[in-house]
């Protein structure tokens, strides 16, 4: 009987033990898996074309046009899309890129700079936020530092550099997840409360503009 009672109660532990430890799968859910990778690679791609666009029609207008600072400037928004067209494409070949992120975030430092340093306008600074935010989930990854996200002072008196939930709040600020969900069309939409309150207004703004009158929720007309 003493024996019975035995393997009944080691085989009961057999089972049980495996529940009681943390096991890999659990913690690898957690990581983005490769094909998020190359999604957000992708936005980024599109992204920063969108970026380099708006920033060089800024930059015309700035307090550096006409000078050698605003050709400088310019090539410094081509190189950063050109580094990450290359990481991009790298990636869809190897799912490696760890010799592109680097730079891809060195240039984005000095970049960073410039767009808040220079006061330029909304659309481009909400353009680079939204690359910056897609540059964010790339370099964690990799466990990539990213410089830009150490806002001095000057520069964060300069643009909202909080989170929405940190700037009005959290419930405030999934209502306004929740306006941005209902009418983005973006493939990878900046509906986020980690996102400022400024990307996401100019998300809804411009995707109520897309909708029209008559199929935009009643709330778009806060934002025309």
């Amino acid at each position: 009987m003493f024996f019975r009672r035995m393997l009944l109660f080691l085989a009961c532990a057999t089972v049980a033990l495996p529940a009681l430890l943390p096991t890999p799968a659990l913690h690898a859910q957690e990581r983005l898996t490769d094909k998020d990778i190359e999604h957000i690679m992708k936005n980024l791609h599109d992204d920063s074309k969108d970026f380099r666009e708006a920033f060089d029609a800024s930059i015309r207008k700035s307090s550096i046009r006409n000078t050698g600072q605003e050709k400088n400037a310019r090539y410094l928004a081509e190189q950063f899309e050109s580094q990450v067209d290359d990481m991009y494409k790298h990636f869809k070949g190897s799912k490696k890129a760890d010799a592109y992120v680097g730079p891809v975030v060195q240039t984005a430092a000095q970049l960073d700079q410039l767009v808040y340093q220079l006061n330029l306008d909304s659309k481009t600074t909400l353009a680079w936020e939204k690359s910056r935010s897609e540059l964010h989930q790339v370099a964690t990854s990799y466990n990539t530092p990213e410089p830009y996200l150490q806002s001095t002072p000057a520069l964060a008196s300069t643009v909202d550099t909080q989170t929405c939930a940190a700037s009005i709040g959290a419930v405030a600020a999934q209502k306004l997840v929740d306006r941005c969900l209902k009418v983005s069309t973006a493939t990878h939409p900046p509906c986020n409360v980690q996102n400022s309150c400024a990307m996401m207004r100019d998300e809804i703004r411009r995707s109520c503009n897309l909708l029209g009158e008559d199929d935009a929720p009643g709330f778009c007309r806060e934002y025309r």
